[in-house]
């Protein structure tokens, strides 16, 4: 029973070669879950924050995750810097970076770890959604959790991000 993530937003926009695929399915719950974090994204940065995969319609495999079969898997693109420490929207797709955040794709763009906190903040205030995990980057992980104890965040948000955030496997 899942339903298609209303387009066109506001607040959110799904990546283009993500978008090719159609791959915006989701239950009640993630849809809603996409348009609280978009919007709590939209509010502090005034942006508009990129969706990745979802899942197909009528849920069920798909070739590019060993997940996202369900309607319960979400994929965010994180906040990127240009060269000149501005940041970079034009996404096409989710972008690779290594352990210090850069990119090794053209353009040189860097892991923004304080605009990437207010996503994983918007998705952890959540009240109607269970989150099981948040799959970072290790080092990515590092870096918001810094960010975020000194940007004086809430203890208990930090240790819920802490705990929800995983390395996923295979990166």
């Amino acid at each position: 029973r899942g339903r298609m993530l209303p387009l066109p937003s506001p607040h959110y926009e799904i990546l283009p070669r993500q978008l090719e695929r159609q791959l915006f399915y989701g239950t009640d719950a993630l849809i809603s879950l996409v348009e609280h974090t978009a919007a709590e994204f939209h509010k502090t940065h005034e942006r508009r924050l990129k969706v990745g995969h979802l899942s197909r319609r009528g849920g069920g495999d798909i070739r590019f995750s060993v997940s996202h079969n369900s309607g319960r898997d979400l994929d965010l693109a994180f906040c990127y810097l240009d060269v000149k420490g501005r940041p970079f929207d034009r996404l096409r797709d989710l972008i690779p970076v290594d352990k210090k955040g850069k990119s090794r794709w053209k353009g040189g763009h860097t892991f923004d770890p304080a605009c990437t906190w207010t996503i994983v903040k918007a998705l952890l205030t959540h009240k109607e959604t269970q989150l099981q995990y948040i799959f970072v980057y290790e080092p990515l992980k590092r870096m918001m959790l810094k960010h975020a104890r000194a940007a004086k965040e809430p203890p208990e948000l930090i240790l819920a991000a802490d705990a929800l955030m995983w390395q996923p496997g295979k990166s």
